[in-house]
Formats: C-alpha cells, structure tokens, sequence
C-alpha cells in the first residue's frame, strides 16, 4: 500500500532495500521502501513500514532506552545504523541532499511528536497513518481534474469505493 500511495503522489519506488551499520559488522538490515519524487525537487523518502495490530507506540519507545520495539527501528535510535542507512542513500540516489526517514503504520497509538521530533542523519522523520493515507488518497481523487481509471491499487480502490457509493467518512 505505501508504494501505491507515493506512487500516486509522483514517487518512483524501491522495495526492500539492505543495508548495514556504517562499520559494516553484522547483519544487514533493509529499508522497506526507498522513494524518489520523479520532479523537482526530487525528495527522497527512506521508508520504514509497521502493520501492527497494536500499533505504533513512538513516545513509549524514546522514553525507555530498553524498549524492545527500538529494534525495529534501528536507524532512529543507533546512530551507527543512521550512518549506514544516509551512506545507502547515497550509494542509491548520488546525491548528497537529505532524505525523510518516515514511519508508515497501520495505527499510532499516541500524537507521534516524539518520533517526529528526533533525526535520523540529521534528516527529519515523519509518520503516516493508514488512515492518512486513505484520506489523502481521497482528497486527491476528489481534486483530479480528469475522471480516468486510477494506475494505483490504493487509489483504484478508493475510488471504486466511491463508485459503489461507500462513504468514506473521518472523525
């Protein structure tokens, strides 16, 4: 779903990228989904993608170092990892700009500013709900100008939501 959604929004996508610690000891890691904007100004987006039942809990995990879900999330919390995952950008894109470290999730569990508030390489880090997604995908049917077939599997079911006159309401 999230490379539908950047998709949809101009991003060219790659999937399950690896990478390692900037030392280059371990284990590798990967980064689920590594996007560019096809036009200017060419964002990059470093995408980290968690389906938890529970969901995201981001205060709860910057407050306790000890935090088990920390390891899912290695590069916001291990500068070492941080290291290594703005060299694979690099190595990726061959550019020297920043990228957005953002967390995509089912659910967020709490208002996200902890998580948004920390940098991973000295880039900013964002989160994205699922139901952003949905939404956003919404408005930006609802703004097209033109009433073609979505190319995108999130936007194509939106909008054949829309057609089967399934209102999308949000609190």
């Amino acid at each position: 779903l999230v490379g539908d959604y950047l998709t949809g929004k101009g991003y060219l996508c790659n999937f399950n990228v690896s990478y390692r610690k900037a030392d280059g000891r371990g284990a590798g890691s990967d980064i689920d989904v590594l996007a560019m904007r096809q036009t200017p100004p060419h964002d990059v987006i470093v995408g980290e993608c968690k389906s938890w039942e529970v969901g995201v809990r981001g205060q709860r995990m910057v407050d306790n170092p000890a935090h088990t879900d920390r390891r899912y999330f290695k590069p916001l919390f291990e500068e070492e990892w941080a290291d290594g995952l703005a060299a694979k950008v690099r190595e990726e894109f061959g550019q020297k700009k920043g990228s957005t470290y953002v967390i995509y999730c089912a659910r967020l569990r709490d208002d996200g500013d902890a998580l948004r508030k920390r940098r991973v390489a000295g880039n900013r880090v964002q989160v994205v709900t699922l139901d952003e997604m949905i939404r956003d995908t919404n408005q930006r049917l609802d703004d097209k100008q033109n009433h073609s077939v979505e190319p995108t599997t999130l936007g194509r079911f939106v909008q054949l939501m829309r057609h089967a006159g399934i209102k999308l309401e949000f609190p």
